[in-house]
């Protein structure tokens, strides 16, 4: 089927909703995403006192449980969304994901509430892909930048609503009705999604074919990364950034709670305005900065996620290691500001280093990888160390384990620079 002119796209395509109001409401569907996804790291020290659980068992429910999931669904929704209603696939998922949400409420143990984090994270994988290919779809290339950075803004504003509905909803009614009163919205607005993003361009495709070729596709672009060094050193430094990333989301709340006896509610307000004012400015900056550098000499991208992954090490190690609670909130919002920089750099160099027809794939393999190795194992280890450190010492070792995400942020910016220097080497002379 002949895909139509970008040009004329987002007048076949508003049928029901004009461009801009469907980006809109498909933004709106990505931050109940991401209120869905993040809410359970305010939602924690309640949950492990009902059910006496270890750490190790909250960083599993926060990170390994969802991710895995997540990560594999996506390899299979990235592909389905070039061949099929996109549309329908958004709020399908995002019916299954609010659901999810809901059930996580009615969990009366520690296995029920892992399987359906899980769930949640198998149909939040249906919400991107297809949301990045509808929004390509609906705006001229002149367009399509700025359509998709709004599109982005999303994943702040719903960490931000997170902390802050969670810590209220939590504190007035308890973390079981917390999940119900979250996941209810995404359940009344799948309708509309699938009504209103009206998707005319989508081929049907025969499911043996489909098996043939994603299988075909999938190990095609897995021997292409294995072979590019660039790709190998930013998919392991985007896997270990990701997972300081997601410790510090899941475990930063908690820690507060236990060692500086904030309230759910303070906690929630406070890493809310960092969060959704520090934090996405710093993605804002980040991305021009490495926009600016990069004009020259691509390369220099990877600097800029490796300089956001050093600068911010002093600020956090004080953070975990100070007595003063105003003090080491000042001193987070540091880590805050710079947290989100190396996803810019990292995107754009796995777009750049893939061959056009296998970008979108690229993508879903980095989401993988990262969402896998990052955001599923770095917080199930975090969680696992402090167990062991309160066996060891007898005192809480949440703190004394989130250190080693100093040495892991290190480790990440190492192989960003490893990167950048593979990628200028193999640079052709204009």
């Amino acid at each position: 089927m002949e895909r139509p002119n970008s040009s004329e796209l987002p007048t076949a395509m508003t049928g029901v909703l004009r461009p801009w109001t469907t980006l809109l409401l498909l933004t709106a569907v990505f931050v109940l995403a991401n209120i869905d996804r993040n809410i359970l790291a305010i939602l924690l020290p309640s949950i492990q006192g009902e059910f006496a659980l270890a750490d190790w068992q909250l960083g599993l429910l926060g990170g390994f449980a969802f991710s895995l999931m997540y990560g594999i669904g996506g390899i299979f929704v990235s592909f389905a969304a070039d061949r099929s209603n996109r549309s329908r696939i958004i709020a399908i998922s995002l019916a299954v994901w609010s659901m999810m949400t809901m059930l996580c409420g009615a969990a009366t143990s520690f296995v029920q509430l892992l399987l359906v984090r899980a769930g949640v994270g198998l149909g939040e994988a249906g919400c991107s892909p297809p949301a990045h290919s509808l929004i390509a779809d609906l705006f001229p290339d002149d367009r399509r930048a700025l359509a998709l950075g709004v599109y982005a803004a999303g994943a702040s504003a719903g960490l931000t609503l997170s902390y802050l509905l969670g810590a209220w909803l939590v504190q007035e009614y308890g973390w079981r009705l917390a999940f119900v009163a979250v996941g209810l919205p995404g359940v009344l607005l799948a309708p509309l999604v699938a009504m209103a993003a009206k998707d005319v361009f989508r081929a049907r495709t025969r499911v043996a074919v489909f098996s043939s070729a994603l299988r075909g596709a999938f190990t095609r672009n897995v021997a292409l990364i294995w072979k590019d060094r660039v790709l190998r050193h930013v998919f392991i430094g985007a896997s270990l950034a990701a997972g300081v990333s997601a410790s510090t989301i899941l475990f930063v709340p908690t820690y507060l709670m236990r060692t500086h006896q904030m309230s759910a509610l303070d906690v929630g307000l406070a890493l809310g305005l960092l969060s959704g004012i520090i934090g996405s400015s710093g993605m804002i900056i980040g991305g021009w900065v490495a926009d600016r550098l990069g004009r020259t000499d691509p390369a220099r991208r990877l600097w800029v996620a490796a300089a956001a992954k050093v600068i911010a090490l002093p600020a956090l190690f004080l953070f975990l290691t100070v007595d003063d609670t105003t003090t080491a909130l000042w001193l987070y919002a540091f880590p805050a500001l710079v947290g989100g920089i190396w996803l810019g750099p990292t995107y754009a160099a796995v777009q750049s280093q893939s061959p056009p027809d296998s970008r979108a794939m690229g993508a879903a393999l980095l989401l993988l990888t990262y969402n896998i190795i990052g955001f599923g194992c770095m917080p199930l280890l975090i969680g696992a160390a402090s167990d062991i450190v309160q066996r060891a010492s007898g005192q809480d070792g949440l703190s004394s384990a989130m250190l080693l995400l100093v040495p892991f942020s290190l480790w990440s910016a190492l192989h960003f620079l490893l990167g950048s220097r593979h990628m200028r080497r193999n640079a052709v002379p204009l």
